[in-house]
This record gives structure tokens, sequence and C-alpha cells, in this order.
């Protein structure tokens, strides 16, 4: 993301903290969160999902996606 924005990665961290309050490792988060979820509320299989946000390994994304949001993707497949 820096390189095609034109940044050195530590330099577009500290920008993006200044201006949104979020750093580089955040704002990735939060738009691979908003991409699995958008999956899941599309009826995508927990690995498409998962795919779709950029991870390789479903398990890693179940673990994380339950740190991010407090819920397995397959809770919030049946909450939907």
């Amino acid at each position: 993301m820096a390189r095609q924005a034109g940044y050195h990665r530590d330099h577009l961290t500290r920008k993006l903290k200044r201006e949104t309050g979020f750093g580089l490792r955040a704002t990735r988060n939060r738009m691979r969160l908003e991409t699995a979820q958008a999956a899941l509320r599309q009826e995508a299989s927990i690995a498409e999902a998962s795919a779709k946000a950029g991870f390789d390994d479903p398990n890693y994304f179940a673990r994380w996606f339950r740190r991010q949001t407090g819920q397995t993707p397959s809770a919030y497949l049946e909450s939907r």
C-alpha cells in the first residue's frame, strides 16, 4: 500500500495515524475485516471469505476474525 502511494512504510504509517488516528496495520485490518464481513454476508464460505480478505490459511483467518470481532466467522454467519 505504501509503495503504491509513493511513500516509505514508516512515513505513511505516521501520516495515516496523524490524519485518521489509525496506523497502517490498523487500516489494513479494518479493510480486511470489511471485505471478510461483506463476503460472509453474501453467503461465501469461510474459506472464500478468507481468500477475499487476503488470507492464505482459513484457520488463521478464523482466529484473526475472532480477535477482531469477538465472534467466530461461523457465529457471524449465524447472526446474519
